[in-house]
């Protein structure tokens, strides 16, 4: 392969260059191939020196602690910090939602509905057992509590 550059010079002249511009297209390929050899290299350095695992054990340790301040936040506060950062979807947003999600649970309405009559249910049984109780023992005994 030639040169980029070809000079041409002549006695007392200044040089004059010529770009060759068929070489431009396997040089481009060369650099890249290069660069991508010289970031494998510095990935596997980082292996060798240890500095990956620290980003990892770093990167576990910011993600225990915001686990641990969404936790600490109420309902409220973590519903707005959700719908603040909705858009920036990224790691934390989901690990807010799950979090929310695990604290508060969203009742479906037929669960709700079927709480809120064996509630109705359990208050009326004990009403008829306290009425049952009173007439056993007559209207105008006294209970002793």
């Amino acid at each position: 392969m030639e040169g980029l550059f070809s000079r041409a010079t002549a006695w007392f002249a200044a040089p004059t260059a010529y770009i060759n511009t068929e070489a431009i297209p396997q040089i481009e390929q060369d650099i890249k191939k290069y660069g991508d050899l010289i970031l494998g290299a510095e990935e596997k350095l980082k292996q060798l020196n240890g500095q990956t695992i620290e980003e990892t054990v770093k990167n576990q340790q910011k993600l225990a602690e915001v686990r641990q301040n969404f936790n600490k936040m109420e309902k409220v506060q973590l519903q707005a910090w959700i719908k603040n950062n909705k858009d920036a979807a990224g790691e934390y947003v989901e690990i807010a939602q799950e979090i929310y999600n695990k604290r508060f649970p969203a009742e479906d309405s037929d669960a709700t509905r079927k709480k809120a009559e064996k509630a109705a249910k359990e208050a009326k049984s004990a009403a008829e057992k306290r009425a049952e109780s009173k007439s056993l023992y007559g209207a105008g005994s006294r209970q002793v509590s």
